[in-house]
């Protein structure tokens, strides 16, 4: 089992069932291929950067997924299908968990510092 970062961008315009059904879909897919999702950070409604299709907003989720190694390309062909699902990325974890050991604001605050250096 290898341990991985799946960062999840859903739409924006679900319904609060239609994000959980999701996401449970997502969750029932990874114990599907044997494995289990250690730990959920949900940063929630946030702008984007650059609009995906007619999205300027989507909703994130993070989660640290206990996964086998050849079950990703499957992972990722189930992830495609779900429709409440407009971007994702699946990460291997190699140091920290990267999602605990920063929180959102630091991050913001860092960001901030550098640019104005």
């Amino acid at each position: 089992m290898n341990k991985y970062e799946l960062a999840v961008v859903l739409s924006p315009g679900l319904e609060d069932s239609d994000r959980k059904k999701s996401l449970t879909i997502l969750e029932q897919v990874v114990e599907k291929f044997c494995g289990k999702a250690t730990d959920k950070l949900v940063w929630g409604k946030k702008d984007l950067v650059h609009p995906i299709g007619k999205h300027v907003q989507g909703w994130y989720e993070i989660w640290q997924v206990n996964l086998p190694g050849e079950a990703v390309a499957d992972l990722t062909k189930s992830i495609k299908i779900n429709e409440g699902i407009i971007r994702f990325l699946i990460t291997k974890q190699i140091g920290p968990v990267a999602a605990k050991a920063v929180k959102v604001k630091k991050v913001k605050k860092i960001i901030k510092k550098k640019a104005k250096e």
